[in-house]
């Protein structure tokens, strides 16, 4: 019994090496119905291999094994059937060697589904998994030039191509759908086309903390970014061992904060201040949440339903080791400050704030 499978057209005229020929695919109509039918089959002639090419799962030294076995299907889905076995165009056509199954060889089976699919995919698609923040403003047919790492996120790490979709913000013109268009190897810029979202009001919650180590610090920017905090603020305490804080890297961590939470603002981040400095410049007309380990303080739903939701507040979290007894003293006596009690844990830096 023999089975003839007609080789796939070419793409090009030029010539194709053995090497290649060794890969091409037999994916006409006739092979995938001949490979689902004997793929269901219960009555396969069986192939007879040793202990070691059973070990080998079919495969020799060289990588393939020729056998005059029919040729099985394997499902991709959709109704498609691609053969396993792979037909050599320098040789004749009921010869055939197997493939070893492994998860590259699968995909590549995934990658020429999607092409005989769609061929020519056109990039009409507005959803889009890439959000940018830009600092230009945000207009019908306005050109926006990405930044050197934008456009290397989008190119090299993205993968996006010339006409591709990307959402942009600048936290005061709202959200819009923007077309790529690359011009060289080493700039982009983004062609405004689509208003998706009007800018909203965000809450007024500023949030103060002492700085920690480099890790609970990114952790502390991104997760308050995702709350919908509106400014982060460093505070030098007692007991604040970290002096040196790296805002820099805390505005690029809330940047890709708001770029994946699909937050239409980036967070303001100050430069740490100390504690008595900044008292001294407070409007008492914002209050402070603070979140005192022990004492005399309020339980935290009671502190929240005292406050307007409209108002303008802070939420104030000590350092490692909490706050010394002359700061919370000092700050108690403050009548814009309201201690609470976030639990009966003590909880880490990073985990108070959220």
């Amino acid at each position: 019994m023999s089975f003839h499978v007609q080789p796939p057209p070419r793409i090009s005229n030029a010539p194709i090496p053995n090497s290649t020929k060794r890969c091409q695919f037999a994916l006409s109509t006739d092979a995938m119905a001949m490979a689902h039918q004997h793929g269901n089959s219960s009555s396969q002639v069986p192939i007879g291999r040793s202990k070691r090419d059973s070990r080998m799962n079919g495969c020799t030294r060289r990588g393939i094994r020729r056998s005059t076995h029919p040729p099985r299907g394997m499902s991709l889905g959709d109704g498609v059937f691609i053969n396993r076995y792979i037909a050599q165009a320098d040789t004749p056509a009921d010869r055939r060697v197997a493939v070893k199954t492994c998860p590259w060889i699968r995909s590549i089976y995934a990658n020429i589904r999607a092409m005989i699919q769609n061929p020519h995919p056109a990039n009409t698609d507005t959803r889009t998994g890439v959000r940018l923040f830009v600092e230009y403003d945000l207009e019908d047919d306005h050109a926006v030039p990405a930044t050197p790492d934008q456009h290397n996120y989008l190119r090299r790490v993205m993968r996006r191509k010339d006409g591709d979709m990307v959402v942009l913000f600048n936290g005061r013109h709202g959200e819009w759908l923007a077309r790529i268009a690359y011009e060289g190897k080493s700039r982009c810029i983004m062609i405004v086309e689509q208003h998706l979202r009007s800018q909203r009001v965000p809450p007024d919650v500023w949030l103060l903390f002492a700085p920690v180590k480099a890790t609970p610090m990114n952790n502390i920017a991104r997760m308050s970014t995702e709350l919908g905090v509106g400014r982060i603020c460093p505070v030098l305490t007692e007991h604040t061992d970290v002096t040196r804080t790296n805002t820099a890297r805390l505005r690029s961590n809330a940047v890709e904060a708001a770029e994946q939470s699909t937050r239409l603002n980036v967070p303001i981040v100050n430069e740490p201040v100390p504690l008595a400095e900044l008292l001294e410049d407070w409007d008492p007309a914002r209050r402070i949440i603070l979140c005192a380990e022990a004492g005399a303080a309020t339980p935290i739903p009671d502190a929240l339903s005292a406050i307007s939701p409209g108002g303008a507040w802070a939420v104030m979290t000590g350092p490692e080791g909490g706050f010394s007894h002359s700061e919370l003293d000092g700050l108690a006596k403050l009548p814009f400050v309201t201690p609470v009690r976030l639990g009966p844990r003590i909880l880490r830096a990073d985990t108070a704030v959220a």
